[in-house]
């Protein structure tokens, strides 16, 4: 994770949405039972090749603000039972979401070239 700086604001939310959990690729850190591990997609970014960077653990809160210096394609959150996305907003370098749940733990994956 050189080139990625990330900053992470945590805020309690009470709000409710529906949302899936998505399991991802091999390369991907450990981030406990898949089942809770959801994925959030950057609408304005796609890459071929996305490369995780490291996983973040979270003491609790329900909102992530996160930035980066390489292009974001999607981020993948743990969270609790029946955690959903309540919203998400992206640029092509941040990212803002919010969950129905405290989070645990995240990967930001970004484009390591041009996409």
């Amino acid at each position: 994770m050189k080139s990625l700086m990330t900053t992470v604001c945590l805020a309690a939310v009470g709000m409710l949405a529906i949302g899936t959990a998505v399991a991802v690729g091999t390369n991907a850190p450990n981030q406990g039972n898949p089942a809770y591990v959801l994925k959030v997609d950057n609408p304005h970014v796609w890459c071929k090749y996305p490369t995780p960077g490291n996983k973040v653990e979270v003491k609790s809160g329900r909102l992530l603000y996160l930035t980066s210096h390489k292009p974001i394609d999607f981020v993948t959150i743990k969270s609790g039972t029946g955690a959903s996305v309540v919203s998400s907003k992206f640029t092509k370098t941040t990212a803002l979401i919010k969950l129905s749940k405290d989070v645990s733990n995240y990967v930001v994956w970004t484009c390591p070239k041009k996409y």
